[in-house]
């Protein structure tokens, strides 16, 4: 097991801030009449090279700077990079959050002497996106009502043929609109992306494709930085760890699958194997493969969800032990009903409360559901305390979780479609793919935070 790391430092994602090859010259305008000092010089402005929704702003101011940002409207609703000291020569920085094929003004604000000015910077239009991406339709919007977060990161595959690629990881802005994409190299297969401290952290294994090597790519909105983390046997789920190391599924059809724990330091060790607890039931295809690994330090354990048997277990970290049974896995909790039993479940959790949260599908009758079961510790029973029926069906994949506000936020896997919904199912944001297969859904409140570094 080893840790790659990579400093992008490539013409195609480094930004054109070199004085001596200035972007494009556009007219300036200063004010106010008072500065003191001479305005900044415009290097212009330029698209990403590989991601046309991003665009490179660049200058050159002649002192120090108390403070500098960029703000551009989209829609009237003004966007802006952080603010920041910055010292007397280049600078460049990346406007996040435009849409593609979008006209936009930026402006540069430098305080300096605690003396504001503004800059005009010119103008430009961010490209398309590519043929094989589809923008995807808003069909449902009530901003009274929806997740306070603006942007939400997801995956889409948007191919004829489910899971086998092209992957692209995605954010959409609180139209449905894309405002940064990116990619999967290999035909590989990204389902989990999520955001960790500073930067993006993605999936990509080749499970269904046979295709490039499995690894977890951390990388920064502006791909000036990225770091390659080697993980061969990487299955479909995984959980980043409070040190920075990971959990995550292993196995493929040479192996059994298990969880396995990647150290910080590279040391790979393994944690639980499936197979021989899950041939005392089955030993057909996949019965072990999971399709959620994901680690709760309050109770320092490992939920391990496995679709094709309909079953989760609970594994202690330390130990590697089962703690609990859950599911359609012989002589675990009972369900009560039995018509809410575990089906095809995808991305249960633990919630602060101790309860299981789940989408499920239904082993009595065609339909789909999140669920919340409660857990009787004493007697051994797992019973439904809130049920939503699904307006969607994903044959495969899905991802729900309850938002603070107490909605619904659910990605529909292959229903290609993500909603957010009041606990009562009123749809209450929307959007919709037609097909393809979406991975998880995570609101995003700050761009900037995902480019601050590895």
């Amino acid at each position: 097991m080893r840790f790659l790391i990579v400093l992008v430092g490539c013409s195609t994602s480094t930004p054109p801030s070199d004085p001596d090859d200035p972007l494009p010259r556009v007219d300036t305008a200063t004010t106010p009449t008072t500065l003191t000092t001479e305005p900044p010089e415009v290097n212009g402005l330029q698209l990403h090279d590989d991601v046309v929704t991003v665009v490179w702003a660049g200058w050159k101011q002649p002192d120090d700077a108390q403070s500098t940002w960029v703000t551009w409207e989209v829609d009237g609703v003004e966007l802006s990079t952080p603010a920041t000291a910055r010292a007397a020569g280049s600078h460049t920085v990346p406007l996040l959050g435009t849409p593609a094929d979008t006209e936009i003004s930026p402006v540069l604000h430098t305080v300096t002497k605690d003396v504001e000015s503004t800059t005009a910077l010119g103008t430009i239009t961010t490209g398309s996106l590519p043929p094989s991406l589809p923008p995807g339709v808003l069909t449902h919007s009530d901003p009274d009502q929806t997740r306070p977060e603006r942007w939400l990161l997801t995956t889409l595959d948007p191919g004829k043929s489910a899971f086998l690629g092209p992957w692209y990881t995605l954010i959409l802005d609180a139209q449905g609109r894309i405002v940064w994409y990116l990619q999967t190299s290999d035909s590989r297969m990204t389902w989990q992306a999520s955001p960790s401290t500073g930067h993006l952290l993605l999936d990509e294994n080749g499970t269904y494709t046979f295709d490039g090597d499995d690894a977890l790519r951390r990388i920064t909105l502006d791909l000036t930085q990225q770091q390659i983390i080697d993980v061969p046997l990487l299955s479909i789920a995984f959980d980043e760890m409070p040190d920075g190391g990971f959990v995550y599924g292993f196995g493929d059809s040479t192996s059994d699958y298990g969880i396995r724990r990647l150290h910080p330091d590279g040391t790979d060790e393994l944690i639980w194997t499936c197979n021989p607890w899950m041939a005392k039931w089955t030993t057909g295809f996949w019965s072990c493969n999971a399709n959620t690994v994901t680690f709760h330090p309050d109770r320092n354990s490992v939920l391990y969800s496995m679709f094709e048997t309909n079953t989760v277990v609970e594994i202690d970290l330390d130990e590697g032990t089962i703690l609990r049974e859950l599911g359609q896995y012989p002589g675990g909790y009972t369900t009560l009903p039995a018509t809410a039993q575990l089906d095809h479940q995808h991305l249960p959790t633990w919630t602060p409360e101790g309860t299981l949260f789940t989408q499920t599908d239904s082993p009595s009758k065609p339909g789909q559901w999140v669920r919340e079961y409660q857990l009787r510790e004493d007697s051994q029973i797992m019973e439904p305390i809130f049920s939503l029926e699904s307006n969607h069906f994903a044959q495969w994949g899905g991802h729900a979780q309850r938002l603070p506000s107490g909605h619904i936020l659910w990605a529909h896997g292959t229903g290609a479609a993500i909603e957010e919904l009041t606990p009562t199912g009123e749809i209450v944001w929307a959007v919709d793919y037609e097909s393809g297969v979406l991975g998880n859904a995570i609101p995003i409140a700050d761009l900037y935070a995902l480019n601050q570094g590895i």
